[in-house]
């Protein structure tokens, strides 16, 4: 586990003159925040970021650098800058706590975000509305060893158990200083297997379905800059209505007559765009069909420093992948 701690200005800019220059496709950015009930009415304590290139996570500490973590620059980047670039492609998974507390507290304005829940969440012939937390994702689909599951999984359980029974301000678990050891294994540990995930589901991904998930993804940063928003919503773990839920919903489209187009109409964001309007005529036929299913051997798979998986396993290879 290749990470480093970032507490002072002299580390910050040291690290940011490594992050420039690096490809958007794949992203090279999978990132994640930590604090005590995040969000607008928690804290904000730490930003992960794995740099995919690097194969390096840089933990940078918000709750001692607070402001100077944004704002330091080097050779014309600062962190706000790579934050708020949409020419710049950022990687999280439910990016809806981590945007609604980087804009609440230090009003960073998240763009060029892709959102892996949502990845995940129009995956060819997935069905239900429930939303998949990252947990069960880096379970059921990653892809890892068994055993390096169960370690993860029993850091990040014993994590959240913490942050759920430490409950005064004088000992936050991320606000204790120095940081315990279990703490940067866990917040490393969100963020390294990020990439894996990524490309495992982007191979699946028609070219329409996936400008779809660039939608969603956009449409969390401004449904959690909006004063509405609500954290703690019970609807937050329903995904958005599907009106066309790939092949199955195409073939009764066809079936119909071929032709009707119907619209689910969501609610204005904060500049009057009806962001969450989708149509079934947006989803041709061919975009909507399933993409082909081939075994992919674990040494084809080319990713960057990907982690060790499990022999013989096969992943969807989208024969019409497009960025």
């Amino acid at each position: 586990m290749v990470y480093q701690l970032i507490d002072t200005e002299g580390a910050l800019r040291s690290a940011l003159n490594r992050l420039k220059g690096h490809p958007n496709e794949p992203p090279s950015y999978y990132i994640d925040t930590e604090g005590h009930k995040l969000g607008r009415s928690g804290t904000l304590d730490l930003l992960q970021l794995h740099v995919l290139p690097l194969q390096e996570t840089l933990v940078i500490d918000i709750y001692t650098l607070q402001q100077k973590a944004f704002n330091t620059s080097s050779q014309g980047l600062s962190l706000k800058m790579l934050l708020e670039s949409s020419s710049i492609a950022k990687v999280f998974f439910d990016v809806r706590s981590d945007s609604d507390a980087l804009f609440s507290h230090y009003e960073i304005l998240l763009e060029g975000v892709v959102d892996l829940q949502m990845m995940e969440y129009f995956q060819p012939g997935r069905g239900g509305r429930h939303l998949r937390g990252l947990k069960d994702c880096i379970t059921q689909d990653s892809g890892l060893m068994p055993e390096e599951i169960q370690d993860w999984s029993l850091t990040k359980d014993s994590v959240v158990e913490s942050f759920s029974t430490v409950a005064t301000p004088q000992n936050y678990l991320s606000q204790l200083r120095p940081l315990p050891d279990i703490l940067l294994t866990y917040s490393v540990g969100d963020v390294k297997h990020l990439p894996h995930l990524y490309e495992i589901y982007r191979q699946c991904l028609s070219k329409q379905v996936w400008n779809l998930v660039r939608k969603e993804s956009q449409k969390r940063l401004q449904q959690s800059r909006q004063s509405a928003y609500d954290p703690d919503s019970k609807r937050k773990w329903k995904g958005p209505f599907r009106l066309t839920n790939f092949a199955s919903s195409n073939s009764r489209t066809q079936k119909n007559d071929g032709t009707k187009s119907k619209t689910k109409k969501g609610s204005q964001s904060h500049d009057g765009r009806n962001s969450s309007q989708v149509t079934e005529k947006e989803l041709s036929p061919a975009d909507t069909a399933l993409p082909t299913r081939l075994p992919l051997r674990t040494q084809d798979l080319k990713l960057s420093g990907a982690s060790s998986r499990a022999p013989n396993e096969e992943v969807c290879l989208s024969s019409n992948l497009a960025s």
